[in-house]
């Protein structure tokens, strides 16, 4: 949250989430995840549904409702985000008492939200990762020749930058056999709702 487009995407999804248009898509997806839940619990029991105290990888699978982008465009500042992250995602989970009724229906009070940010490197497509050198990154050195994998690559004259790109990864991992892809998760930070938001499903 140091920086001012992924606080940007955190205030739009807060102010937003729970408009009629986004709800109407939600709805689906938390009446899924809510059944989910109540299918592992006793029949006909009030029950607490999300937990945001676990892991965040799981509140992700578990509870997590809405999403929005944080913009990094590829003209905007380099910084350590734009670095590490690009184009990421602040999600939103939610957490509530739940109580179901007859005929399948389920009455959810959220009283609490959780906002974490999502990742993933998956080195898919032609993604350009910046061109980096001794000082960081630039977007000047247009002509800069790929990294090198390896040091039969290395190039015969010097250059002080080297371009760095989703193909350089896959070319590693095919001469290597080592590398992955993987996700990433920040810590969920938890907020109580002064108001909950009561959701029915038949």
């Amino acid at each position: 949250m140091r920086f001012a487009r992924a606080r940007a995407a955190r205030d739009r999804l807060l102010r937003t989430w729970t408009d009629p248009d986004r709800m109407r898509k939600s709805m689906p997806v938390i009446e899924s995840r809510l059944r989910r839940w109540h299918g592992g619990v006793r029949a006909n029991a009030p029950f607490r549904f999300g937990d945001l105290s676990a892991a965040t990888a799981e509140v992700d699978v578990r509870s997590q409702v809405n999403l929005e982008r944080v913009s990094s465009s590829v003209l905007g500042e380099i910084d350590d985000f734009y670095a590490a992250i690009g184009t990421g995602s602040i999600k939103i989970a939610v957490a509530g008492d739940a109580v179901p009724a007859a005929r399948a229906r389920i009455r959810l009070s959220i009283d609490e939200i959780g906002l974490y940010l999502r990742d993933t490197y998956d080195f898919i497509g032609d993604q350009p990762l910046g061109r980096w050198g001794p000082d960081g990154m630039t977007r000047f050195a247009l002509l800069a020749p790929d990294v090198p994998i390896a040091a039969d690559e290395v190039p015969g004259y010097y250059t002080p930058y080297f371009n760095v790109n989703n193909a350089v990864f896959n070319r590693y991992r095919q001469r290597f056999g080592k590398g992955g892809d993987y996700v990433i998760f920040s810590d969920v930070h938890r907020q109580r709702l002064a108001r909950p938001i009561v959701l029915d499903f038949d």
